[in-house]
């Protein structure tokens, strides 16, 4: 993920997104790894999910947490969605069948230059700039504790 982030100024939020249709584009244009043990599987909780924001800061989050989903994930599936929250704030998540990452390092992958694995490709900067453009965003990217055999990141943002 190549993104120089501006120190200054707002961030334009003034796009119109169809949430399911982003979700599809953006699933439609990583390349699985592993086609023949990997499913790519799309789900949304909400039709007709629209919301006002910057459409290039969420293509750029979301095609790196897939991204990822897809280096670490030998078998199995990859998930994109999206969904309303109670709140009415929305989510966006990418769930994978991987290995997860551990308890202790859940807050620790979203610093500069950290892997977990130094044999894997990448600088390490891929969720820090992640969670600096949902910031930029209004919004939050986490990873879901409760989520069990692989990983979920969630990606909350204001509608």
């Amino acid at each position: 993920m190549t993104l120089e982030l501006e120190q200054t100024g707002e961030t334009p939020k003034n796009d119109v997104v169809d949430c399911n249709e982003l979700c599809q584009e953006v699933a439609y244009d990583i390349v699985i790894r592993q086609p023949e043990t990997v499913e790519m599987r799309l789900e949304s909780t909400t039709s007709n999910l629209m919301v006002t924001t910057n459409r290039e800061y969420l293509i750029r989050i979301l095609s790196e947490l897939l991204h990822n989903a897809n280096k670490f994930t030998d078998e199995g599936y990859i998930t994109i969605g999206c969904g309303r929250k109670g709140d009415g704030s929305v989510l966006f998540y990418v769930a994978d069948s991987g290995p997860g990452i551990p308890e202790a390092d859940r807050e620790r992958v979203f610093t500069q230059f950290t892997k977990l694995n130094n044999f894997n490709e990448g600088l390490g900067m891929g969720l820090y700039l992640c969670r600096q453009l949902a910031h930029r965003l209004g919004g939050t990217l986490e990873i879901d504790p409760l989520y069990v055999g692989g990983t979920r990141m969630v990606l909350t943002i204001p509608a």
